[in-house]
């Protein structure tokens, strides 16, 4: 029975050419969208958060009302004291913002007291050159991806601050994609560039007994009311801003989702109108109506398949092409697509063809057998 429906679902999709291949280009195109802004949330919502996780991150400090990491300011007297806690197993100041290198591209500065350090916690890694030494403050790191678009190599220098020039001393390459397109400075020369002085962006806390967080926590807050601790879990809840991010992409995806049904559903109402006739037959010889609407169901999913692995692969280009000519966009394009949501996108596309094709092809089966027969 089930090759008999492959291949009846197999010759109806070749026998319509041109709507076949008009649905398959409309839906990859669909699923094209929603595998990079699945990626980008991804990399939003799940990459951050494991960095902090292998960074043996329990506690991280900001402003109390910052929307962004980019908005916090901790004053530096608050590093120096958390430095000195004995409750404290290791305390690590992050200083972040953002730098115009030209009037269409943007760029992360990231600024630390120990660079190595951090970045062995973190994931960075080193692909080409060095890390930069302590003492020399005007040595650099730079994304791989900045590099890239940027055409930057080690060795070459970059003005960040007026009259001043740092010297490239390694491009770096981390898990956390929009991190790529950024700049990797000492901790002091970030709050120069930045204007932050006597301030850093954030501070990370590992405790020596990870059972007191909540504890510390508890004391800290009441002790700082203009700063919050939170435990590292709650990193991406307590900004706004990456919370409305991903509730924005949340909502364009399912958008997207509801026209792809819309599209593949027109599909086969016109499709189950032109075989009209056909279900007649085939109702005539005998085939039940859960057979026939099985048939068309099977169609859709095939075809949204079809489009899903096409949508998927087309997304590389897609990414490399908008990384090339957007570069306003860089830092929040994944490097690829996002492998992990590849369960998802065959869930989707599974439920896409059989929610499609499953209310024409009920309609189409509950016409009287002869009046199908004489349709024309």
């Amino acid at each position: 029975m089930y090759q008999i429906l492959l291949h009846y679902t197999m010759r109806n999709i070749v026998r319509s050419k041109a709507r076949s291949l008009f649905t398959i280009v409309s839906i990859s195109l669909i699923i094209n969208l929603y595998t990079i802004l699945a990626s980008i949330a991804s990399a939003i919502i799940v990459q951050l958060p494991d960095a902090i996780s292998r960074a043996q991150v329990d506690i991280f400090i900001q402003s109390k009302f910052a929307s962004n990491p980019l908005s916090s300011l901790v004053p530096i007297e608050t590093f120096n004291i958390l430095e000195k806690d004995e409750r404290v197993k290791n305390c690590n100041a992050l200083i972040i913002g953002k730098k115009k290198l030209s009037p269409k591209a943007s760029i992360f500065i990231l600024g630390m007291q120990d660079v190595a350090t951090f970045a062995n916690r973190t994931g960075i890694s080193v692909t080409e050159g060095r890390f930069f030494k302590s003492e020399n403050l005007n040595e650099i790191l730079v994304g791989s991806k900045l590099a890239k678009v940027m055409h930057y190599k080690v060795g070459d220098t970059i003005e960040l601050s007026p009259d001043k020039f740092y010297t490239i001393t390694g491009i770096y390459s981390t898990l956390i994609s929009m991190l790529n397109t950024g700049v990797l400075v000492h901790k002091d020369e970030a709050q120069h560039i930045l204007n932050k002085h006597k301030h850093v962006s954030m501070i990370f806390l590992g405790l020596q007994n990870k059972d007191s967080t909540e504890a510390f926590i508890k004391k800290f807050n009441s002790e700082n009311k203009s700063l919050q601790a939170s435990k590292s879990g709650e990193l991406t809840q307590n900004f706004t801003s990456i919370q409305n991010v991903v509730h924005l992409i949340d909502a364009i995806t399912l958008l997207t989702l509801l026209v792809a049904i819309a599209v593949m559903m027109n599909t086969f109402i016109m499709a189950t109108s032109e075989r009209t006739k056909e279900i007649g037959v085939l109702s005539a010889i005998g085939w039940g109506r859960s057979k026939i609407v099985a048939v068309f169901m099977l169609e859709a999913v095939v075809l949204a398949w079809i489009s899903a692995i096409i949508g998927y692969l087309s997304a590389y280009p897609t990414i490399a092409l908008m990384q090339k000519y957007f570069i306003s966009l860089h830092a929040y394009l994944p490097q690829n697509p996002e492998a992990g949501i590849i369960p998802m996108l065959v869930l989707i596309t599974t439920s896409i063809g059989a929610i499609s094709a499953l209310f024409p092809a009920l309609y189409a089966t509950k016409i009287n057998i002869s009046e199908a027969i004489r349709y024309e």
